[in-house]
């Protein structure tokens, strides 16, 4: 099951795209125009986006050049859906898929399904407690080491905050590991939960700059 926008502005191809990714398990948004879509984006738990070219307001091409722009969405699949947009476009857009109106069901449902498992592939494969486990490491005891609160390591590893690059310089150094590996976790993470930094105003959230949920930063 994944959380899936579909923003177009005809009502009934949201209703057929609706009722196929409902009867998959999925969770659907919908939206009918840029804005609303952008304001699910930033506040939703999204794995995909569907997104029609011809919408009031930006287009589907625009909101995809958007999410691409910003690294707190690098999770995100989007499918661009159009009559009358090229590859070249959807391609230049960064868009991971394009379908053509009309297009079949069971394409579109292929598509979603590459998407959610690329989504959820990427977030499982090197999550911050299994390298603590693999050095024997419990919570307190990495907390410790890095000179940070326990609840800071809670909260890095469950994808609820993303310390400054000097914090992740510390637990990376105690792990062994590369800091940006950790930094890029953090920011995948944080995609399925939290709103994103205020380097694009159409999707920015209210979090305070500094330390914490809605600030992504990388280490130098």
């Amino acid at each position: 099951m994944a959380n899936i926008l579909i923003a177009d502005d005809d009502p009934q191809i949201r209703l057929l795209l609706r009722l196929l990714l409902r009867r998959e398990g999925h969770v659907v948004s919908e939206a009918a125009d840029a804005d609303t879509a952008l304001a699910a984006i930033r506040t939703r738990r999204l794995s995909v986006a569907i997104l029609d070219v011809a919408m009031p307001g930006r287009s589907g091409l625009d909101i995809c050049r958007l999410i691409r722009a910003n690294r707190k969405f690098v999770g995100l699949g989007v499918i661009i859906v159009s009559a009358s947009a090229t590859e070249e476009q959807v391609k230049e857009a960064g868009a991971d898929a394009f379908l053509t109106k009309p297009f079949s069901p069971a394409q579109l449902l292929s598509m979603v399904g590459d998407l959610v498992s690329r989504a959820f592939n990427s977030l499982d494969e090197r999550p911050l407690r299994v390298w603590r486990a693999e050095r024997l490491l419990s919570m307190r005891d990495l907390a410790k080491a890095a000179g940070v609160a326990p609840s800071t390591i809670y909260l890095l590893e469950v994808g609820r905050t993303t310390p400054r690059p000097s914090v992740m310089r510390r637990i990376a150094s105690v792990l062994g590991v590369d800091a940006r590996a950790i930094a890029e976790f953090a920011c995948a993470i944080e995609e399925y939960g939290l709103p994103p930094s205020s380097a694009l105003p159409e999707l920015d959230g209210q979090a305070p700059p500094g330390e914490g949920p809605g600030e992504c930063h990388q280490p130098s």
